[in-house]
């Protein structure tokens, strides 16, 4: 089980504590990056080698959020453009030229035949 550092950020710093076996460990560093080295080298120092270490912030929720968002959207943009090509499959299927199967759904004649193959 990872052990989980919360950092916050205090003026050009970050300021990451854990508390491991009734020890608390508290480190600064520059960069968010410096967090996980700087926290491994003092549980190794505490004599906690080999443990697996999670860095939380306070900007965790709206990640996860942005993460999902995202994840939402790909798949809603996958959903779309497996729609639109079978819409231009149906009007190609009815004869409508790529140019007005372009015009019809707002897009290029060119995107049309990449949407075709």
């Amino acid at each position: 089980m990872a052990i989980e550092v919360r950092a916050t950020r205090i003026g050009r710093e970050w300021d990451a504590t854990l508390s491991i076996g009734g020890e608390s460990i508290r480190v600064r560093a520059r960069t968010f990056a410096q967090i996980t080295p700087l926290v491994q080298r003092a549980l190794a120092d505490a004599g906690h080698t080999g443990r697996e270490v999670r860095v939380v912030t306070e900007y965790d929720d709206a990640k996860r959020g942005a993460d999902h968002a995202s994840a939402e959207a790909e798949v809603a943009a996958k959903m779309a453009s497996e729609i639109r090509r079978s819409i231009i499959r149906k009007m190609r299927a009815d004869g409508l030229s790529q140019d007005d199967i372009g015009a019809i759904l707002g897009i290029s004649r060119q995107r049309v035949s990449q949407l075709s193959s």
